[in-house]
């Protein structure tokens, strides 16, 4: 059986809680329904640091923008699957997302991957570094970068689950 392994890089504190947890639940429901429990999980990063320049970037009262990229921004995904239930938890590099946005990339896993639109959690990491995926703060929102974001961060999900392997919980 190859292990999945996932690393956690700065910031990463709320995706690592929520693995354990979620795996957690996932091995208990496996456990209830008898026989021997099967979890399969992966997990991908795909890089969402804009492609063009200028972007706005949002969080400071008043609008900024951004001419190079300092660091690179990520979008993580874990895709976990019991056999009978397949979920998704996302986080994202942004300070924040609108929902409609959300609700789109949830609409286009569900349509692609199956994946139940209630099933799917997304989060953002509250950077004030990010471009703006929405008005916010004193910045309006910069619509070169929101149409970019949503296909990444279904991407992240599709690789996830592509890379999905049988997995154990410890």
């Amino acid at each position: 059986m190859r292990m999945v392994s996932i690393r956690y890089p700065t910031g990463a504190f709320v995706l690592r809680r929520a693995w354990i947890g979620v795996a957690t639940i996932f091995v208990f429901l496996t456990c209830a329904q008898g026989g021997e429990p099967v979890l399969r999980a992966g997990a991908a990063m795909i890089d969402i640091t804009p492609r063009q320049f200028p972007v706005r970037v949002n969080g400071m009262v008043e609008e900024r923008t951004a001419t190079m990229a300092h660091d690179v921004l990520m979008s993580r995904a874990i895709v976990l699957d019991d056999g009978n239930e397949r979920i998704a938890i996302v986080v994202v590099d942004s300070l924040m997302l609108p929902r409609k946005m959300l609700d789109a990339v949830k609409h286009e896993t569900y349509k692609s991957l199956g994946i139940r639109t209630d099933r799917i959690l997304i989060s953002a990491t509250h950077t004030h570094s990010a471009p703006s995926a929405m008005p916010c703060l004193g910045s309006r929102e910069d619509p070169r970068y929101s149409q970019f974001l949503p296909e990444q961060i279904v991407r992240s999900i599709k690789v996830a689950t592509e890379n999905m392997t049988l997995a154990k919980v410890g």
